[in-house]
């Protein structure tokens, strides 16, 4: 395996977080350890080297998707039109933190068959042929929470590792060289795409509802949302509201294993000076609190979330 690798999940943690902080983008509490799990240094060596294998294998499969971008950006300038061209790139919602019972369950609860599963059981269980083609491996949630580091979590919550993404757009109208900590939205990419493309989408004034980037992209603007304007959404019953003011009220299911409380509940945090939802400040700051949590519950009725979700 790597070098960086063979430390494990908790120690390439703390290394990126060192080298954010070396670069200004992470500050405060950021570095505070949030990973769950047994240590590293008491998993057997074989463990080890198949969870080493595993995110040896993920990497690897992050480099040739940035050749093949590559392959992209070198067909566009062949054919001279990169330059009009518009390029939007972003991660997914956090990385992914399932073990493979968890994604064995999602498969059988989605109708996938008894013979397909022991398929998928076959070419999981062989630890000598992780990353081969006829392999189907998940590297578990210790190294997804050293992925979304500094953040808490990772994919399918809705604290800040499972909805936070890395993004970058480029082309004509755009400032390049910029970076924005703006609160921006996956809903916002296609009146974006449409105002780019110089086609108008009707405007959207509903709480809580899509907005275009371009006068961020351009220059024009700053922010994208006023400070009351928010985002909210609500994924297998765990909620949250972040406001454009960096205020983020979060609720999450009593399923979270270890870092997110065994009772569900509200929390709030202040993202301006806490990205990795270390101070819940809900008891301190409740005024805040209730106001997110009304607008949250205002927006479920309007978009038609589960009734029973509001009875929580």
């Amino acid at each position: 395996a790597p070098r960086w690798v063979r430390p494990g999940p908790r120690a390439l943690r703390r290394a990126r977080q060192a080298r954010m902080a070396e670069l200004g983008m992470v500050f405060g509490d950021d570095d505070v350890e949030l990973i769950e799990g047994e240590q590293w240094d008491e998993l057997s060596v074989e463990m080890r080297e198949r969870a080493a294998r595993e995110m040896e294998v993920y990497a690897a499969m992050v480099e040739e998707m940035d050749r093949n971008v590559g392959r992209i950006i070198e067909e566009l300038t062949s054919q001279g039109t990169l330059e009009e061209t518009v390029i939007l790139f972003m991660s997914d919602n956090g990385a992914s933190g399932s073990d493979w019972s968890e994604v064995r369950r999602i498969f059988a609860g989605m109708g996938v068959g008894p013979d397909l599963l022991a398929d998928f059981d076959k070419a999981n269980s062989n630890p000598s042929a992780i990353g081969a083609q006829d392999s189907f491996i998940v590297y578990g949630p210790q190294w997804a929470q050293a992925a979304m580091a500094p953040f808490r979590l990772y994919k399918g919550y809705t604290n800040e590792g499972g909805i936070k993404s890395a993004a970058f757009v480029r082309g004509p109208g755009i400032v390049h060289a910029q970076s924005s900590d703006a609160l921006l939205s996956v809903r916002d990419i296609f009146p974006t795409l449409l105002d780019l493309a110089g086609l108008r989408p009707k405007a959207s004034n509903n709480a809580g509802g899509a907005r275009s980037w371009s006068a961020l992209l351009s220059g024009r603007e700053g922010a994208v949302r006023a400070g009351d304007d928010f985002i909210a959404m609500e994924f297998n019953g765990r909620r949250m509201i972040i406001r454009a003011d960096g205020w983020k009220a979060v609720y999450s299911s009593a399923t979270v294993r270890g870092l997110g409380g065994g009772t569900p509940s509200w929390q709030l945090f202040n993202l301006r000076n806490d990205r990795s939802e270390v101070s819940d400040l809900a008891l301190s700051r409740p005024q805040i609190l209730t106001e997110l949590v009304a607008e949250w519950e205002k927006y479920a009725r309007e978009n038609n979330i589960r009734a029973d979700l509001l009875k929580k």
